[in-house]
């Protein structure tokens, strides 16, 4: 291509100027270098759901092709779909030792049904409703109108917050790594996933049964695993009174439980009225004026 360009002649400027013939072929010689410099973007492979598993009657665990984004774990329930109007109640962890394996908090499933699962609009992966209920060793009463489920350890149930990616300071040393099948040193563990949402049946011995609610961050503190169930307001336990614990999604082993006198809280008092301001006296009300009717003419 160069050889058809002219430039035997000398310029006075010292420089050659192309003719009106060698333009065409400059500008494709200067196209055909540009096109082999420029390099195709990569290719966008979208995350793809590899992997799908119902551990217990209120969680999954999901394997992706790639890590999750930190947008993508908040919008969570946006991004993963299940049909049979199961849904996403929280964030999901990350595994610890895990690339792309995540524990995910569901409403409760319905036992016996199958469901399927996608990520984005990706493929639908199915999976059976989870039937290994978790495993409470007891239910106490702490409070007067809250109970809590203490599991443990040595009954191989662990938190998800001992077995995450992202361990909380104060259990520095205590988290652990599952295998993809959550087995450790041969042991098969079943794990407590992120509760909120959920709630636990408190019946007595006489009268009707009440719904309490998990309260949101007392499911594992300082290693201990006991979350923590509170009764609708205005509710207390008589103490004497026997009542049992039961849950869709637990197994309680001791699951009845005496309650005791607790102190209840002071009921609030209407706040006082507001005093005047030392700093300055105050100021003596302006007397009503009364209102009388206008007086009748003269006769």
């Amino acid at each position: 291509m160069q050889s058809e360009i002219d430039t035997s002649g000398q310029p006075a400027d010292g420089w050659h100027h192309p003719t009106s013939t060698e333009r065409p072929l400059l500008s494709r010689l200067m196209n055909r270098k540009g096109k082999a410099r420029t390099e195709k973007p990569p290719k966008y492979v979208p995350k793809q759901l590899v992997g799908a598993e119902a551990l217990s009657p209120v969680s999954l665990q999901l394997s992706f092709s790639k890590p999750l984004a930190p947008e993508e774990l908040e919008e969570a329930a946006a991004y993963l779909k299940l049909s049979g109007g199961l849904r996403v109640t929280g964030c999901p962890r990350l595994k610890h030792g895990s690339r792309a394996t995540y524990i995910v908090p569901t409403a409760l499933q319905q036992p016996g049904k199958r469901y399927a699962c996608s990520f984005r609009g990706g493929d639908k992966l199915g999976f059976r409703a989870g039937v290994d209920r978790i495993f409470f060793r007891r239910a106490v009463a702490c409070a007067y109108d809250t109970v809590e489920l203490t599991c443990s350890f040595g009954d191989a149930v662990v938190d998800v917050g001992r077995v995450a990616a992202a361990l909380q300071p104060e259990l520095a040393g205590s988290g652990f790594e599952l295998s993809a099948d959550n087995v450790f040193e041969g042991r098969y563990y079943q794990i407590v996933p992120p509760l909120e949402g959920l709630s636990v049946r408190i019946s007595p011995e006489r009268g009707r049964t009440l719904e309490a609610a998990y309260i949101p961050g007392t499911q594992l503190v300082s290693a201990r695993q006991a979350p923590r169930f509170r009764l609708p307001p205005g509710f207390a336990f008589t103490p004497g009174l026997r009542y049992t614990v039961s849950a869709d999604w637990a197994r309680i082993g001791q699951d009845e439980f005496t309650a005791s006198a607790y102190r209840l809280p002071a009921p609030l008092l209407p706040a006082p009225p507001k005093l005047p301001s030392p700093m300055r006296p105050a100021l003596a009300p302006k007397p009503l004026k009364a209102v009388l009717p206008a007086p009748s003419p003269a006769p």
